[in-house]
C-alpha cells in the first residue's frame, strides 16, 4: 500500500506516480499468488510440483550414491536387521505391525539389494522397483513416503535439460528419482555397536610351529649326510671339470710355437 511519503512524492512527479503504482499492482498480485497456495521462491520454473522441487542431475548423487550407499553385505544385513528391530519395538496396540508393514519391509530389503555395489548407483524406474518388490505403484509410493518420514531413504526428483527444446516449449525433462539409504539416529548407534560386536570376534589363534626334538633332529642331519653320499652328481661335475681342465693344458703343451 502506497504511503504519505509516496503519495507527496507522486504529485510532484508522474513517473514516481506511475511506479508506485505499479508497485502496489505488484504486491497485490504477490498476496493473491501467496493466498492460492503458490510460492515461486527457490523454484527453477512454473509452479508444477514436480519441476519446482526437481534438480538437475550431476556430480551431487554420484557423491550421495557413494557416501550412503556403498556398505559391504555385513553390513547390508546388520542395517535391515536393526531396522526391521526398531520398527517392530514401536508396534502399536491394537495393530498387527509396528512402524513398517510386511510389504514395506520387503520392499526396503529390495531397494537395499538393488544398489550398486561398487558406485552405490539407485536409480530404478518405479515400474521396475514394483516388479522386483512385487507390488503396485500406489504400495511402493505409500512407502516410499513412510521411509522418508522415518529418514530411511532420501528421494532426490532429477531432471535434465532438453537439447532440442523448442521455444515457450519445455526445457527440461523428468528422469528417474535418486535414492539415499540412511539410518535414524537411534538405528545408526545400534549398527555401529552391533558392527563393532561383530569385529571383536576372537579367532582361535594359530598354534606355533612345534621345536623338533634332539633324537629328530640327529636323525634329520644323518638322512642329509646319508643322501650327500649317495648323490654321485657332485663327485661327477668335480672329475669332468679336472678332466677338462688337464687335457687343455695338455693341448696348449702340444701346440706348435709360432712366429
Amino acid at each position: 500500500m502506497a504511503t504519505a511519503k509516496d503519495l507527496s512524492t507522486a504529485a510532484s512527479s508522474p513517473s514516481l506516480a506511475a511506479a508506485n503504482a505499479g508497485r502496489v499492482q505488484r504486491q497485490k498480485v504477490r498476496g493473491l499468488v501467496h493466498s492460492l497456495g503458490f510460492s515461486f521462491t527457490g523454484k527453477r520454473r512454473g509452479s508444477c510440483a514436480v519441476l519446482a522441487h526437481s534438480r538437475l542431475a550431476g556430480e551431487a548423487e554420484l557423491r550421495g550414491w557413494r557416501h550412503h550407499n556403498v556398505f559391504p553385505r555385513v553390513e547390508k544385513e546388520t542395517r535391515l536387521q536393526q531396522i526391521f528391530a526398531w520398527a517392530d519395538e514401536h508396534k502399536v496396540k491394537g495393530k498387527p505391525w509396528g512402524l513398517l508393514s510386511p510389504k514395506q519391509k520387503i520392499i526396503l530389503e529390495v531397494l537395499h539389494d538393488a544398489r550398486d555395489y561398487r558406485t552405490g548407483r539407485l536409480d530404478y524406474a518405479f515400474s521396475q522397483i514394483c516388479a522386483m518388490a512385487r507390488c503396485t505403484t500406489q504400495t511402493l509410493n505409500d512407502a516410499i513416503k513412510k521411509f522418508e518420514s522415518l529418514h530411511l531413504i532420501e528421494k532426490w526428483r532429477r531432471m535434465v535439460p532438453l537439447l532440442d527444446a523448442e521455444t515457450g516449449g519445455a526445457r527440461n525433462t523428468q528422469i528417474n528419482n535418486a535414492y539415499f539409504l540412511k539410518l535414524p539416529g537411534e538405528v545408526a548407534k545400534r549398527v555401529r555397536a552391533a558392527l563393532e560386536k561383530l569385529g571383536e570376534i576372537i579367532l582361535p589363534p594359530v598354534q606355533p610351529p612345534r621345536e623338533p626334538t634332539e633324537h629328530e633332529v640327529t636323525a634329520a642331519a644323518g638322512s642329509r649326510a646319508k643322501a650327500a653320499r649317495t648323490d654321485g652328481s657332485a663327485s661327477a661335475r668335480h672329475e669332468h671339470y679336472a678332466n677338462s681342465a688337464a687335457q687343455d693344458m695338455i693341448a696348449r703343451g702340444n701346440a706348435p710355437l709360432t712366429s
